[in-house]
């Protein structure tokens, strides 16, 4: 934070107090399904079997089973406090961001998304502000 050119100071000094959340869930998109066939149990060898004649198709349907799409949401979020014992009043959110994070995020591209969204500091960010190559 100092290479970006914010002066830190102990909490005692400090206007602002800064917080950093990162989110990584898995969310069910109710939407869209994945439909694959169930395991169908081999034909049991003892007892009567029936046989078709050949060349010809079972009738009876594939069971199968139907589930959601999982996708995995990542991101970062900051957020900005007065700070109580600098200004009056209670302690308050003045600000806050969100950026996506992607599917997968280094400790390298952590650092990089922090640093873009540090740079909407003060600024509107109702939004995802990707990061981009």
């Amino acid at each position: 934070m100092k290479r970006e050119g914010f002066h830190l100071v102990p909490i005692e000094q400090a206007d602002y107090l800064m917080a950093c959340t990162m989110e990584d869930e898995l969310v069910e998109d109710q939407q869209h399904q994945i439909t694959t066939p169930m395991p169908v149990a081999p034909p049991q060898t003892t007892g009567p079997t029936l046989t078709q004649p050949q060349g010809q198709m079972s009738t009876f349907p594939a069971p199968s089973v139907s589930k959601p799409v999982v996708f995995r949401n990542r991101g970062i979020q900051l957020f900005l406090y007065n700070n109580p014992k600098t200004h009056p009043g209670s302690f308050q959110i003045v600000w806050q961001g969100y950026i996506a994070a992607g599917q997968t995020a280094s400790a390298e591209r952590e650092t990089a998304l922090i640093k873009t969204l540090l740079g909407h500091l003060g600024q509107e960010q109702h939004g995802q502000a990707n990061l981009t190559p």
